[in-house]
C-alpha cells in the first residue's frame, strides 16, 4: 500500500484505478467529483451510498426498471434506453433523405 503523508494532490486526476478500500483521513477536499462503481461510502462518519442510489434512482427511473426480475420491467426498460439513444449516422442520413 502506498501512503501519501503530507503531500499537496491538487488538481490530481485518477482515472481507471482501484481505489478499494483507500482511506482519506484529515484531507482537505473541495470541489471534488468522484464518477464510477462506488459502494460503501463513507463520508464525514455518514454512510452515503443509499442516499447517492435514491437520488440517482429518482432523477434516473429507469434505474430501477433495470434492477427489476419482472420481463415486463425489463422490456419497458430497454424501451427507454433505446429511446433515449440518438440515431446511428447511417439513420440520420436516411431520416434527412426522408424529410
Amino acid at each position: 500500500m502506498t501512503r501519501y503523508i503530507d503531500k499537496d494532490l491538487y488538481g490530481a486526476e485518477f482515472r481507471e484505478c482501484d481505489l478499494t478500500g483507500a482511506r482519506l483521513i484529515g484531507v482537505v477536499m473541495q470541489d471534488a467529483v468522484t464518477d464510477g462503481l462506488i459502494t460503501n461510502l463513507v463520508v464525514n462518519g455518514v454512510e452515503v451510498t443509499e442516499y447517492v442510489e435514491a437520488v440517482l434512482d429518482r432523477d434516473h427511473p429507469v434505474r430501477v426498471l433495470i434492477r427489476s426480475e419482472d420481463p415486463a420491467d425489463l422490456r419497458e426498460a430497454s424501451r427507454q434506453l433505446h429511446a433515449a439513444w440518438p440515431p446511428r449516422s447511417s439513420e440520420r442520413q436516411v431520416s434527412s433523405a426522408a424529410a
